[in-house]
């Protein structure tokens, strides 16, 4: 039940800074253990980050909803970071993406390796 409760506060907190107008989350095991994600977003576009382990870095292949040579710019630890529009999702379907792979540990997601 505790981890029930922690994730319905990190799931809070992403839609306040949504309504906001973006922000930027780092979410994982409350052990610190991986897989650990960070979502970047504004009210338009998200781009995920996924460490499996803690030499990995994924992106998250994004919705199609920008041509990949579209540039697209998300809030990352306390700047903000340019991506190709190749990594570009929705907002809300980014965060579903980052429920499924900690929450139920399996997502069918493209992923491309740093």
């Amino acid at each position: 039940m505790a981890r029930e409760s922690a994730w319905s506060v990190v799931a809070q907190r992403f839609e306040e800074l949504l309504a906001d107008g973006g922000g930027y989350l780092e979410v994982g095991p409350a052990d610190g253990e991986h897989p650990a994600m960070s979502i970047g977003f504004d009210e338009r576009v998200a781009v995920v980050h996924l460490f499996p382990d803690p030499s990995s870095c994924l992106l998250l292949v994004g919705d199609g909803s920008r041509a990949p040579d579209d540039v697209v710019s998300v809030p990352v630890l306390d700047s903000v970071a340019d991506f190709d529009g190749v990594y570009a999702t929705a907002p809300r379907d980014a965060w579903r993406v980052v429920e499924r792979v900690l929450r139920d540990g399996t997502d069918d997601s493209r992923w491309h390796a740093l």
